[in-house]
């Protein structure tokens, strides 16, 4: 059986690397068979030498899972050394069972008595004791979680120091679902309206940090965690920086996050990074939700750098036609090389990704009845809905999205959401006509274009063009007549008087 951190290196050899999906099981089915001889076989080695990976992307990869530590080491340390494995009771809390593990140590749901609430405990590996940046970083993931309280950031409860064990832990909110990486891993990208829904709540509870004067510096797809009624939560403060404080681990001048999401800045100083980083941060989350793909790749980090740093990426919307092009201009300035041309607070990022009109009022994957019972997720689809239809107006009073109903060539209804200029676009290229029908609503009720004023224009232009060239074509059709038979009567009279000269 393939072991956790086997299933990772899978899924981002895949969804990061673009590696065949068919290929990459048949590896994994054949690193089962080498095991029964070779129980050390690595997948990633694997992978090179069936040429899905080259030794730069494998090593990469590997760096980043040794960093990161995800899954489950090659040769667990015994029981004595870590005491982990026996915990059975932390405190007052008492631990059900693992559901995850890290560099820094493993998470447990456990069960919360005074509370009566399932929660979730980060407990620090105890060979990290000695590491005070690290200990440090654990602890202030502890300390901010636990101040920070709003419905997008994972709430921390607790913090303490086990009597028996003497291991440290830390009690947060338990989030019963899944992180936006692993839903990457498994479909490829998000819809546009589940993705925006995402990253909008995401960014209200940035807002909230960002008004306490602390920068996240860490925003990725895996830090994205989802419950199950559709409520995106923001977690992983540890390398969180306080903009008034100084620490060690911003002291040591390493430019703490995840190469594909961080801008240019924060990596070549974590001491740099301020609320624009994370907005940068946050554009390439988007990017990657919506496209499939990060907008800086290379295969190592140098190339990454050099490609942050000279602004080198495809515009989302030529990756994926369905991003509309005003999406596609708002990552291209949350994802600017220099923080001056960025949007300057995560506040005006909310407006702009609220005013496309984009986001949906409910994932469309998130469990309908659950979603319709939570009071957060109630709330955020009240608010989108409202931002929809009553604030968002153009000059001309009217939507700023539209639900259009049209024929196919094929005869068939076909549905789209678009804005009242691609609306416009498509009257003047004659994908639209007065038949046609628009809602403000995609439940309608639907009425032929003609309905709405700010579309009759267009539809007039359109109708004149078309009548246009119905006048013309017959009158060009006449006059060519006209003048091939002139040429024939004149080749005729030139012909008799040669004939009797």
């Amino acid at each position: 059986m393939l072991n956790s951190r086997d299933r990772r290196i899978a899924r981002l050899a895949v969804s990061r690397f673009g590696a065949d999906p068919a290929r990459v099981r048949q590896a994994c089915a054949q690193l089962l068979q080498r095991r029964r001889e070779r129980p050390a076989q690595d997948l990633l080695e694997l992978l090179v030498e069936q040429q899905l990976l080259s030794p730069d992307l494998a090593e990469q990869l590997r760096e980043e899972l040794d960093r990161t530590q995800v899954a489950e080491p090659r040769t667990p340390p015994p029981a004595d050394d870590d005491g982990q494995a026996d915990i059975r009771q932390l405190g007052r809390y008492r631990l059900l069972r693992k559901i995850g593990e890290g560099a820094m140590g493993e998470v447990y749901l456990a069960h919360d008595p005074l509370a009566n609430r399932q929660v979730a405990i980060k407990v620090l590996a105890k060979h990290l004791e000695e590491n005070a940046a690290l200990v440090e970083r654990f602890l202030r993931e502890a300390e901010l979680a636990s101040r920070l309280n709003h419905p997008h950031l994972v709430r921390g409860y607790d913090v303490g120091r086990d009597e028996q064990s003497g291991q440290r832990y830390f009690v947060m909110e338990y989030v019963d679902g899944i992180s936006a990486q692993e839903y990457l891993d498994r479909h490829g990208r998000f819809s546009i309206e589940d993705a925006l829904h995402i990253i909008l709540d995401v960014a209200h509870g940035l807002e909230h940090a960002h008004a306490h004067n602390i920068v996240h510096r860490d925003i990725k797809p895996e830090n994205i965690l989802i419950t199950r009624s559709g409520v995106a939560k923001l977690t992983d403060l540890g390398l969180s920086k306080q903009l008034d404080q100084s620490s060690v681990l911003t002291g040591l001048r390493q430019g703490f996050g995840t190469p594909y999401y961080m801008p240019y800045e924060q990596a070549m100083n974590a001491r740099d990074a301020d609320a624009r980083s994370d907005i940068f941060a946050l554009g390439a989350t988007l990017y990657h939700m919506l496209t499939g793909r990060v907008p800086f790749d290379g295969k190592n980090q140098i190339e990454i750098l050099d490609k942050k740093e000279q602004g080198i990426y495809t515009p989302a919307h030529l990756v994926n036609p369905e991003i509309p092009e005003d999406l596609s201009a708002i990552l291209d300035r949350m994802l600017a090389r220099r923080p001056e041309q960025r949007y300057q607070t995560i506040s005006e990022v909310i407006v702009a990704l609220e005013r496309t009109g984009l986001a949906g009022p409910f994932l469309s994957f998130a469990d309908q009845e659950l979603a319709r019972r939570d009071p957060i997720a109630r709330l955020r689809a009240r608010a989108l809905q409202e931002v929809t239809l009553l604030d968002l107006r153009e000059a001309s009073g009217q939507p700023a999205v539209w639900y259009v109903r049209y024929r196919t060539t094929t005869g068939g209804w076909r549905q789209r959401r678009w804005s009242a200029e691609q609306v416009v676009r498509a009257i003047a290229r004659g994908q639209l006509g007065p038949a046609d029908e628009i809602a403000v609503s995609p439940q309608g009720p639907f009425h032929k274009l003609s309905h709405y004023a700010c579309f009759r224009p267009a539809l007039q232009e359109a109708a004149l063009r078309k009548t246009s060239l119905a006048t013309t074509r017959p009158l060009v059709r006449r006059w060519f007549w006209l003048f091939v038979g002139l040429g024939l009567l004149l080749a005729i009279l030139l012909g008799l008087i040669l004939l009797f000269w």
